[in-house]
């Protein structure tokens, strides 16, 4: 580890010079103690591809997913070791299936640089019900919705997938029976999810209760 005192940094041709020499941060000292870290610019570069700081992924290939550049690769890689670290880069895919499965409007991603501000990221998740879509079937009613759970219960006599019971219904839109089928039953209890501790999980299965 290279250090100097802060007296030094007066000859700033010797410190720059220092600096990309040795290609890593020197420790300056005040009054003998650790005052700040400085490094050339090519050296905190290749900190920030190796450590995560900053954003080394752009906003199209974080929603697209599968790509992530984790701050401490060891814990995650022992994360995934044993089990319980997700897959790399899926995280704001996640969010974005969540709330299109909840039937809220799609999250809002925003990006703000400049000297003024510090760098950052917005996501913001509106609670706001979307447009069920033109897919959706129009007329519907409050009876005709009933006679759909009704004949999903029925279909539910054994556990089914969600694309199972969208195509038993003959609906296009995923958003609809999820909203106005599957989560009305849910929540009142007369059908219920396989892995109710994980509801995203592409194991999931739904099954009639009683």
């Amino acid at each position: 580890m290279q250090m100097v005192p802060i007296k030094d940094l007066k000859d700033t041709a010797r410190i720059s010079r220092l600096c990309h020499e040795i290609g890593e941060p020197v420790h300056v000292t005040k009054n003998g103690c650790a005052d700040m870290v400085i490094m050339s610019a090519e050296a905190y570069e290749a900190m920030e591809s190796q450590t995560g700081v900053g954003r080394t992924v752009d906003l199209v290939r974080e929603l697209k997913g599968g790509v992530s550049q984790p701050r401490n690769r060891g814990i995650f890689k022992m994360l995934n070791l044993i089990g319980v670290g997700e897959h790399a880069g899926s995280g704001v895919p996640d969010i974005y299936t969540a709330w299109d499965e909840a039937g809220y409007e799609e999250p809002v991603v925003e990006e703000q640089f400049g000297a003024e501000v510090p760098d950052r990221t917005t996501l913001t998740l509106p609670l706001v019900r979307a447009g069920l879509g033109t897919s959706m079937p129009t007329g519907e009613h409050a009876g005709e919705h009933a006679d759909k759970r009704d004949a999903v219960l029925r279909f539910c006599s054994e556990p089914r997938t969600r694309d199972e019971i969208q195509r038993f219904l003959g609906i296009s839109s995923r958003r609809y029976v999820q909203l106005e089928v599957l989560q009305p039953l849910l929540e009142s209890g007369k059908l219920a999810q396989t892995i109710p501790n994980k509801p995203r999980s592409p194991n999931q299965r739904y099954v009639r209760k009683g």
